[in-house]
């Protein structure tokens, strides 16, 4: 059961001290910057409804141009757990995902270009339509659960 959306400032405050953001609805919380290392996210939705046409290509140093709003955050997800959680659409552009637990997680249509995915567990969870060009799968798991888009799994 989702809990109501949660705003920036609250966002901020919940991180500060420590606090669980399982289950929480972060869709309007514009994580820019927040740091997630270990956090618990579990079953959050951090995912965006929609990326409007036309702004492809647009890549800045930290994700993509502020003209529209898919969290434009460079991600740091380190050593956090995100089973079952929606990053669907999220710009994770260089994120940090290093020994985060993804299983189950939906990134769907995700930019996650040059991401680092090292030691990761993926198993379970759906990039289809993700881009993952450059992004970094050493020791990552996943298994014949997980949904890769076209291009298939890393080689």
């Amino acid at each position: 059961e989702m809990e109501s959306v949660m705003n920036r400032s609250e966002l901020l405050e919940k991180l500060k001290a420590g606090e669980s953001l399982r289950e929480v609805d972060l869709t309007e919380a514009d994580p820019l910057y927040a740091d997630f290392e270990s956090v618990d996210l579990t079953g959050a939705d951090l995912s965006r409804s929609e990326v409007p046409a036309g702004v492809t290509g647009k890549a800045w140093p930290y994700g993509f141009a502020d003209s529209y709003r898919a969290p434009r955050w460079r991600a740091r997800f380190s050593g956090a757990t995100l089973e079952r959680a929606r990053l669907d659409r999220i710009v994770g552009w260089k994120g940090d995902f290093r020994g985060a637990r993804l299983r189950d997680a939906s990134l769907v249509e995700a930019d996650l270009t040059d991401a680092d995915f090292s030691r990761a567990d993926l198993r379970g969870a759906n990039l289809s339509g993700a881009r993952i060009e450059g992004a970094d799968f050493t020791d990552a798991v996943w298994d014949d659960t997980t949904t890769w888009p076209e291009s298939g799994p890393p080689r």
